[in-house]
């Protein structure tokens, strides 16, 4: 290994994967999960409408789809260090400003700008370091940093929830800028490197007599292949109707009687029970096509969904494993299938035109929930359409087909 390169008697990508898995939890659970837990508060304190409020993390997710394809396309020229870095210095200061937010327009506002830093610090970059940082152990690495990224939810929502109660909404967004940044911009900044076929060229995770090489698809042959687009719609239809019921299910608690720090607790445990479900993917992998896998994913969320129409809270942590374990492991699904289908070479962007869509259809989600709650007062009657969105995520996965098997040349 190159001498100028640090730690040269270790696989220096395994500590880029360590140093990922705490700043996605960071950036999970403060950009992403925590804004549940602020929607009853800041409903409570300013008078906006649950379905306005919503709106900001519509709003955010559509910026982050817009954003994905520039993103993808740094990511596959220049690496991720400086972008990942840029990013969580200006998450610290957009999360400082949401602290002292006055109007709607302003709160939409910043919560665009977070969902331009989300492209740009969440799985989809942090994918796409692994993808190109190991090839024989890669789903070993997606998976250790997934495993540990999956406690965002179990960490943050209670701690936020804990934070607002003891100080207030703004003052919690103060405390979440400082944590952001003393914890995301030094591990961005000191630990990221350029992936290993720039820098060395041959992965440091195996010896270079070992390297076989990987089929890669070209951009072109992905955007023309009837495989991609039917699982993109498919993962595009499940991920609106899961980021609908996650973005809801603390007001949904609450409104059943839930204390605030209760059920942001509850909804935590979704966290450990994604990490569950990926523990329980790793297996399954080795066994079993991924678009099969995929389809019983998306199976098990839709029934655990329709399981909260029975008013028990006994039920309501059946479906807090049912839905979090197969939430777990449709995160390692999607990237694991697009990367076996078409290869590392272009990953970034491949991935990125994924995300703009996928995020397109996240966007209807939680505005759509909101306005429906507005609509029929309670949330039962969702719990009856999320399912079926599921349903159709199935029937895409059913008539999506392999490429043929067979080498795929990179056109320059």
């Amino acid at each position: 290994m190159n001498s100028r390169f640090p730690f040269s008697q270790v696989q220096y990508g395994w500590y880029i994967v360590v140093a990922l898995s705490f700043t996605e939890i960071v950036s999970w659970g403060i950009l992403y999960y925590g804004f549940s837990v602020f929607i009853k508060p800041i409903e409570d304190d300013v008078g906006w409408s649950r379905g306005e409020i919503s709106a900001a993390f519509s709003i955010a997710l559509l910026c982050a789809g817009l954003a994905a394809i520039p993103v993808g396309y740094w990511l596959d020229r220049f690496g991720a260090r400086g972008l990942m870095t840029a990013a969580s210095i200006c998450a610290t200061a957009v999360l400082a400003l949401l602290s002292a937010v006055q109007t709607l327009a302003q709160f939409y506002v910043l919560w665009a700008c977070i969902g331009l830093l989300q492209a740009c610090l969440l799985y989809e970059p942090a994918f796409v370091v692994i993808a190109k940082w190991f090839t024989f152990r890669r789903s070993t690495a997606l998976a250790v940093l997934t495993f540990t990224a999956g406690f965002a939810s179990t960490v943050f929502l209670p701690l936020i929830a804990w934070l607002i109660q003891s100080y207030d909404w703004r003052s919690t967004f103060l405390i979440l800028a400082a944590i952001i940044g003393l914890i995301t911009i030094p591990l961005h900044g000191f630990i990221l490197r350029k992936h290993p076929v720039e820098a060395y060229q041959s992965p440091p995770d195996t010896p270079a007599s070992n390297n076989t090489p990987e089929h890669n698809a070209s951009l072109r042959y992905v955007i023309r292949n009837r495989t991609f687009w039917l699982i993109i719609v498919a993962f595009a239809l499940a991920s609106l109707s899961a980021t609908a019921l996650r973005i809801h299910f603390i007001p949904y608690l609450i409104d059943r009687g839930f204390d605030q720090r209760d059920a942001a607790t509850i909804a935590g445990l979704i966290g450990a029970a994604q990490v569950l479900g990926r523990l329980v993917y790793a297996p399954f992998e080795r066994y079993f096509a991924t678009i099969m896998i995929t389809r019983v994913i998306f199976a098990l969320q839709g029934l655990a969904i329709l399981l909260l129409l029975i008013h028990s809270e006994t039920i309501v942590f059946v479906f807090v494993v049912c839905f979090g374990g197969a939430f777990g492991a449709m995160s390692l699904a999607r990237p694991m299938l697009l990367v076996e289908l078409y290869g590392p070479k272009e990953f970034g962007q491949i991935k990125s035109i994924s995300a703009v869509l996928i995020s397109g259809a996240v966007t209807i989600g939680p505005i759509g929930a909101g306005v429906l709650y507005e609509i029929w007062g309670h949330y039962e009657p969702l719990f009856y359409i999320l399912p079926l969105i599921y349903m159709l995520s199935i029937g895409m996965m059913w008539l999506a087909q392999r490429p043929p098997a067979k080498p795929i040349s990179v056109e320059v």
